[in-house]
């Protein structure tokens, strides 16, 4: 009955929390982009770096659960507060993560689009995430997050204390809908796979270090074979 009980009010606070979060989305929305709000401009002025994944607004595509498709906004992503962010001449809005699931950018560097999209399963759950690879059985995404670290001054006779952001990138491979968090790094890599002897083999044939996406890529395409 006590377990009930608890289930029931685990349900009741996260249904509260979706509804005022709509909420607060729907009284404040841009009209042009539904579900979303404006957001402080100069809210991170005091802070050193900086929260957003790439270093310059990107033009992206940006499609709802509804199947909505936004086209040519300009966009980035916000490690800090884990929402897509979207610049008008006017405004910096903050699109609703309870109604967005995907968004897509043209990357300059090859025909690619760099795609970001949400996972549903913890440890990533309802948050965007990198596609770095998505295969037959399995795909590697990246995590970005970013966290406000506060410093003591350093300096003699300085008061203020020195606040900046700390990035981390994770990598997980999804097999079976499960996550493993893994690191671009060779042993990593294999352990995540089962240690399979044939690719094994030919990682020391091709003399891969598995340190670079490219490499990590390569490993598995040659895995799903």
């Amino acid at each position: 009955m006590l377990i009930i009980k608890k289930n029931f009010l685990g349900l009741l606070l996260l249904s509260t929390s979706f509804f005022y979060t709509a909420q607060t989305f729907g009284q404040t929305e841009n009209s042009e982009i539904p579900n979303s709000r404006p957001v402080e401009k100069e809210r991170y002025q005091n802070v050193k770096g900086s929260p957003y994944f790439f270093k310059e607004w990107q033009r992206g595509t940006v499609i709802s659960r509804e199947a909505k498709i936004i086209e040519g906004v300009l966009l980035n992503y916000n490690g800090e507060t884990h929402s897509l962010e979207v610049k008008t001449d006017e405004d910096l809005i903050e699109l609703n993560p309870l109604h967005y699931i995907r968004f897509t950018v043209h990357n300059k560097q090859s025909d690619e689009a760099i795609i970001f999209q949400k996972n549903f399963f913890p440890p990533l759950a309802n948050q965007f995430t990198r596609v770095v690879y998505k295969g037959k059985t399995l795909s590697v995404v990246e995590q970005f997050t970013v966290k406000i670290e506060t410093k003591l001054p350093t300096t003699v006779g300085q008061d203020e204390e020195i606040r900046q952001f700390l990035r981390k990138r994770r990598y997980y491979l999804v097999k079976n809908k499960k996550p493993s968090a893994i690191k671009l790094k060779k042993k990593s890599v294999l352990a995540a796979l089962g240690n399979p002897p044939q690719l094994e083999k030919y990682v020391k044939q091709e003399k891969l270090k598995l340190n670079t996406e490219a490499e990590l890529i390569q490993v598995l395409k040659f895995y799903e074979q």
